[in-house]
């Protein structure tokens, strides 16, 4: 542990005491990563786009297992933290740079999406089942105690993932269902 400040300076990657960040985040933040897909992809659909990012969302409020503004704070910090690195690297590897708050920009679907769900694996890994949740802006609070019959917490993230599957299909099958696509029963 102590040789990452050195090597994050050392690289070059994170300039640690500069950052004010914790050494585990200064750490995560220094790991180099994959590289970019260098294929040309179309724009996503706007409306698919925004369903993917909904869904996840939106299930994450349903289950409980934390405060949502606690997890849009956390979700803003994430992205605002990963933004540079990503833009930089889109810039270094592909020439071009994500159009930031586009979603139909796969390259900016892929940051989103990616700290959306690092957001969701870190609330998965210390999930709460009663806290207090900010409602409005005027600091309004409410108790939330999730149901003791509801999920268990070592099954919330397959949960979560049939959930957003669930959600998902069922806009591609709402979107899809005047057309001439085969239709295969599935057994539940």
């Amino acid at each position: 542990v102590a040789a990452a400040p050195a090597f994050a300076e050392r690289t070059g990657l994170l300039n640690v005491d500069a950052t004010g960040l914790s050494l585990p985040k200064a750490v995560e933040l220094s790991l180099p990563r994959p590289p970019l897909p260098k294929a040309k992809r179309q724009p996503l659909d706007q409306a698919f786009a925004v369903c993917l990012m909904r869904s996840s969302y939106n299930t994450v409020d349903e289950l409980d297992f934390v405060a949502m503004d606690q997890f849009q704070k956390q979700f803003f910090f994430r992205r605002q933290d990963e933004w540079d690195i990503y833009r930089s690297s889109a810039l270094k590897q592909l020439g071009r740079a994500p159009m930031q708050g586009e979603l139909t920009d796969p390259l900016y679907f892929d940051v989103i999406s990616y700290t959306q769900y690092k957001t969701i694996n870190d609330c998965l890994r210390a999930p709460s089942s009663v806290f207090e949740e900010l409602i409005d802006s005027n600091g309004t609070t409410v108790v939330v105690a999730r149901d003791a019959s509801s999920v268990d917490d070592k099954l919330l993230a397959s949960e979560h993932a049939r959930r957003v599957g669930d959600k998902v299909l069922d806009f591609v099958l709402e979107r899809f269902d005047n057309s001439s696509f085969t239709r295969v029963a599935v057994a539940t």
